[in-house]
Formats: C-alpha cells, structure tokens, sequence
C-alpha cells in the first residue's frame, strides 16, 4: 500500500502521520460510503474517514495498493486483526472475544461489528485497484429496534461489560494496529496474520458454520491459505472458501 500523506489531529482525532483524518458529524451518512466516493474522486491513501457519534465507531480508510486485487484482498485480515487489538484494549477480563469469518467480531458469543473490504468498481482479479476502503464498525450501544438486532445475533458493547468503550478512542487505536499488521503482511507475507486470525476465531471452539452463495457451510476451522480463504474441514472433506469480491462486516451465519 502506498502513502504520501500528512497526518496530526483533526476535530480531536490523534493518527499516525501516515493518515490524513476527515471528521464527519452526525449519524447521516457511513465512513465506508464517504471514503469510497472520497476514493472515485482521487483521495490519497491514508484518508481516515470517522463518523464521530456516540453510539458505535464508525470508520473508513482508503488504500491504494500496488499489487492486484486478488493479493491486496487480505487487507480485509490485517483489519479485523487491527480491531480486534482496538477492542481488546477496552473488554475487561471475562469478556470473551472472538472472530467470526470473514469480517465479523463477536463478544460473548453476539456479533458486535467487524470489517468491510470495497474495491474500484472496474478492477477485476489480475487489475491493480485504484483503490480500496477498509472499513470498521462496532456497535456500542443499541438503536431504535434493538429486539430485532437481538434476535439476529447482533449485541452492543455497552451490554457486554464493555461501556467505556469511546468511538474516538478506537478509531485511533485501529488506525495504529492497521499500521502494524499490515507492515507485518508486506514484510512476512500473510502466514503470521493468518496464525493469529486461526487462533482469535478457534478460542472458544474451531467449528463454524459459514454462508456460501446462499448456502450454510458447517465445518472446522484448519487455517487460511495464502490468499486469506478459509479452509475447512467440512464433513471429512477439505473446503477453501475465498474472500469475495467485497468482504462485508457482519458475516450471514455465526
């Protein structure tokens, strides 16, 4: 990933001085959205894009990688890793953290968030994107519906023993842990980002059960190959289920 940016501190936002932040107030309008149309009209990478509400984090940086989309999609694991650091940080002891494929974060067995990946609309496997969004949520606390939430899986840190989570907060310590994982990726390669994915997503059990096209996959976790997929052990037979062409934050099965 490229850079060339300025950094320092915008609207109370402290980053790393490879980021340029952009602050947005209010709840109308998504990180990912504003920094992918940040991105379509030439945003440098680094770009920051934070939503600064009280009720989740919501955050959105643009890349803009020199390899192909199909060797930069496991930007999508260097992110989770980065938030899943962030919200580490924050959970008191007894609060179970784990990883949900490809993208999602559970606490205490509900999703409370996770990473999105987006690409340039035109960049197909073997093209290098113009550019790319890596996006992070977390729900801090619930919304209007929150039974309907509930009753898909979904919970809010602020219920899970973790309410001094604070939106500014995380985001900064994202963007500090992105730094790190993803300097880990480009000088090791993705096999020390994907022991760490293995072992974050199997701590309270190695089975899982995935969404394929519509389809529920059950099996057990065995690792990620080189291009970030997940392979199973999926009833005696060994599955590798590729990241997809935009990796989204809340996975459909948990």
């Amino acid at each position: 990933m490229t850079g060339g940016m300025t950094g320092g501190k915008t609207g109370g936002l402290s980053l790393p001085p490879l980021y340029t932040p952009v602050v947005i107030a209010g709840t109308a309008r998504d990180a990912r959205d504003v920094a992918e149309g940040l991105a379509r009209d030439g945003a440098e990478a680094g770009t920051f894009v934070f939503v600064d509400r009280a009720d989740r984090l919501d955050c959105a940086i643009v890349l803009c990688p020199d390899d192909t989309l199909a060797a930069s999609r496991p930007a999508a694991i260097a992110a989770v890793l980065a938030l899943s650091d962030a919200l580490g940080a924050v959970c008191p002891a007894g609060v179970e953290c784990d990883l949900a494929w490809p993208g999602g974060i559970r606490v205490n067995g509900g999703i409370v968030g996770g990473i999105g990946l987006s690409a340039a609309e035109a960049a197909g496997e073997d093209d290098v994107p113009a550019w790319m969004v890596a996006a992070a949520i977390l729900h801090i606390a619930p919304g209007p519906a929150p039974a309907a939430d509930e009753a898909a899986g979904r919970a809010w840190l602020a219920l899970e023993g973790c309410a001094g989570a604070a939106p500014r907060d995380l985001a900064e310590s994202f963007a500090r842990h992105f730094l790190k994982w993803t300097d880990l990726w480009l000088e090791s390669g993705l096999a020390p980002l994907a022991r760490h994915w293995v072992h974050r997503a199997t701590l309270n059990a190695p089975d899982t059960v995935v969404s394929v096209a519509g389809d529920l996959v059950a099996g057990t976790i065995l690792g990620l190959d080189d291009s970030g997929g997940l392979i199973l052990d999926a009833g005696g037979k060994r599955r590798v289920i590729g990241l997809g062409p935009r990796v989204e934050s809340v996975p459909d099965a948990q």
